[in-house]
């Protein structure tokens, strides 16, 4: 009966051992037969999608849109547009800014991307401003209110 047992085992061993080592080979010849799931992004396409985005106010998909435009194309200036005009209508101003400096540095004939830039700094300073004016007594208004003017003047970006 030990010899029984023992060979029983023995034998259980070998098929516990024969069904590991095939569905460990089963798993390898899978992967290697997985096709590469690599595609070609389009940055155009891309662009053009969160533009859409854009339009129709879908905000966060447009900004998802263009930050992967811009990782994977870094010199698409009309991508690092798109984003600073993003930012600058949610009021994030640091970030336009560094997304119109990004533009700028491969387009600096640009037009737009400098009137941006000029108005981020606008808000930027009038927010300090109202920001300022909470917490101190000093007169700011005159400067303020020149401010504000000089925004209404041209309160959205320009778009090209």
């Amino acid at each position: 009966m030990t010899h029984d047992k023992s060979c029983f085992t023995g034998k259980l061993v070998s098929v516990f051992r024969l069904f590991a080592t095939a569905t460990w080979l089963i798993l390898l010849s899978g992967c290697q037969s997985t096709p590469s799931q690599s595609f070609h992004v389009n940055p155009m396409q891309l662009r053009q999608a969160a533009q859409i985005a854009y339009q129709q106010g879908d905000l966060v998909s447009a900004e998802s849109m263009l930050l992967k435009n811009t990782a994977l194309f870094e010199k698409d200036v009309d991508s690092w547009f798109l984003l600073g005009n993003l930012y600058l209508r949610t009021a994030q101003y640091s970030a336009a800014q560094r997304a119109y400096l990004h533009a700028s540095k491969y387009r600096p004939e640009q037009p737009e991307i400098w009137h941006n830039l000029a108005l981020v700094y606008l808000r930027q300073a009038t927010q300090s401003l109202l920001e300022g004016q909470l917490h101190s007594d000093a007169e700011f208004e005159p400067l303020l209110s020149w401010l504000l003017h000089m925004q209404g003047a041209q309160s959205t970006p320009v778009d090209h």
